[in-house]
């Protein structure tokens, strides 16, 4: 009988019924927030500068997704410390839905010593917004035609060549480059693709390895060449462009993919809704066509899938960087 009276005991029922109508005032709000989602401007959170391939991808992004959400969406870039610093703001974000990061591999500890931003553990997935390749550019006043040329010429000039990177990304794809081949170069750090090109033009730098966007203009124009693509084939935007393999290395690959991240304990009800408005968007006729254009595949899809995409150039980077001895910077 005690033990009956001590489970029917008032005072506790009363807090067992407090402690659950809070639980389902705490749900019922979150489903609200959910359903109500989004009533406001969209951040989204660019890790570069304007002008390079994670910029235009937003952008682009952006103008087909405002219409179908219903409000308009802001690009932010903050760039800088290879990532961390749009990373942390977008970690540190209300989860809300009204952040979003637009990036990928950057700021993670593979690259950077200081505040990384390891995205697979502290923001939840959205969507991929595309994938893509990188290409090997050097300056048209570079005696070379080749890559093997470029090879040939760095052995016979050490460290004469300057090679622009614009990220701890790039810098390590030619780190790998240099173990594969005996590449030798001297890096030099830009905030960004796009301000590597006046530099590359006024012959400041040598080489670079980025995506295409950036760069195409001054292809077209015979400024910059395009000596290789590192993918297992050919870019359907310069398909005379030889792969890594066709030029005599085989086994490098470099590329990148640009995903929608949010912050921890943002509703499931939002993600699930962006994830579907994104797919939807990547997956629209002229999206798929500038994607082409810009050298990239529009992919879309579920948080899983951009989970496990991320996972799987997480674990060919770090293989990478284990391999060449590579250094966060």
């Amino acid at each position: 009988m005690k033990n009956m009276q001590a489970r029917l005991n008032p005072r506790r029922l009363k807090s067992g019924l407090a402690w659950g109508a809070g639980a389902a005032l705490m749900l019922g709000a979150a489903s609200s927030q959910a359903q109500q989602w989004p009533s406001k401007p969209i951040h989204l959170i660019v890790v570069t500068p304007a002008g390079g391939t994670t910029d235009l991808t937003a952008r682009k992004y952006a103008q087909f997704a405002e219409p179908r959400l219903g409000q308009p969406f802001v690009v932010e870039n903050r760039a800088g410390a290879s990532g961390t610093i749009a990373g942390n703001y977008v970690k540190n974000a209300a989860p809300d839905g009204y952040t979003i990061l637009v990036g990928g591999l950057g700021q993670s500890s593979i690259f950077v010593k200081t505040n990384a931003v390891e995205v697979e553990k502290e923001l939840l997935p959205i969507s991929t917004l595309n994938v893509g390749a990188f290409m090997v550019f050097v300056r048209d006043s570079l005696p070379v035609k080749t890559m093997q040329d470029l090879i040939a010429y760095a052995k016979a000039n050490p460290n004469k060549l300057n090679y622009a990177t614009s990220n701890a990304l790039t810098l390590l794809d030619a780190e790998a480059l240099k173990l594969k081949t005996g590449l030798s170069y001297t890096a030099i750090q830009y905030k960004g693709a796009a301000p590597i090109v006046p530099a590359m033009l006024a012959n400041d730098v040598d080489f670079t390895i980025d995506s295409l966007p950036t760069f195409a203009p001054h292809v077209q124009s015979g400024k910059v060449r395009v000596l290789m693509t590192a993918a297992p084939t050919r870019s359907s935007a310069l398909p005379n462009v030889p792969t890594a393999a066709e030029t005599g290395i085989p086994g490098y690959a470099a590329g990148f993919y640009l995903g929608l991240w949010a912050p921890l304990k943002t509703p499931n009800d939002i993600i699930r809704r962006m994830s579907t408005e994104t797919t939807a968007v990547m997956k629209m006729p002229e999206v798929v066509e500038f994607m082409k254009q810009q050298g990239t595949e529009s992919v879309g899809g579920t948080p899983d899938e951009l989970l496990a995409t991320h996972n799987a150039f997480q674990r060919t980077l770090a293989e990478a960087a284990k391999a060449s001895n590579f250094e966060p910077q």
